[in-house]
């Protein structure tokens, strides 16, 4: 079901988009990216991009007498700000947040079900190469910070488990714009 939600934001995205050069205000691409995410970037400015993005799996398996599910669902918003132009190659300075909920099952002789809610900012530096008006190449790096809190319930009654933590942390991400 994930998977057709996707598949219709994606496609929205496209009957969306406007036609125009690369550098042009408005101008919109649809971005992929690794780690792996999917998004969209928006040239606001000549200056300023936003790119928001989303990602998520599902996984099952099953064993003799043991049944495992789990999904993972985030979203991110990023803005771009274009601090330097040399030909086709744009230096940009990027904050970042992003939120990801995930939750896991694992069934058997006994239960256990996890939730786990994930927030994210980070600072990053990175660079864009327009190969073609129509596509781009980028690749960043920089420093995130990320808040965690997992709430657990295993099948024993009235028993649950919880855990906070907070990382610090490097991110790195490459990927590619394919423009309208």
């Amino acid at each position: 079901m994930r998977l057709v939600h996707a598949l219709l934001v994606v496609s929205l995205l496209f009957v969306a988009a406007r036609r125009s050069s690369a550098q042009e205000t408005g101008h919109v691409g649809l971005t992929m990216a690794f780690p792996a995410a999917v998004g969209v970037i928006w040239q606001a400015t000549n200056g300023l991009a936003i790119r928001p993005d989303f990602t998520f799996s599902e996984a099952e398996s099953s064993g003799n007498t043991l049944l495992s599910s789990s999904d993972t669902n985030g979203v991110g918003i990023s803005a771009l700000f274009y601090v330097r132009k040399w030909d086709n190659l744009r230096a940009y300075l990027s904050p970042r947040f992003g939120y990801q909920h995930s939750s896991q099952t694992l069934a058997g002789t006994g239960s256990v079900s996890s939730h786990a809610n994930q927030y994210s900012f980070a600072g990053s530096f990175g660079a864009e190469y327009q190969l073609h008006r129509r596509f781009a190449v980028f690749a960043e790096t920089g420093l995130a910070y990320t808040h965690s809190n997992s709430t657990g319930s295993p099948s024993i009654p009235g028993v649950s488990l919880s855990n906070t933590s907070n990382t610090w942390g490097t991110r790195a991400g490459v990927g590619g714009i394919l423009y309208f």
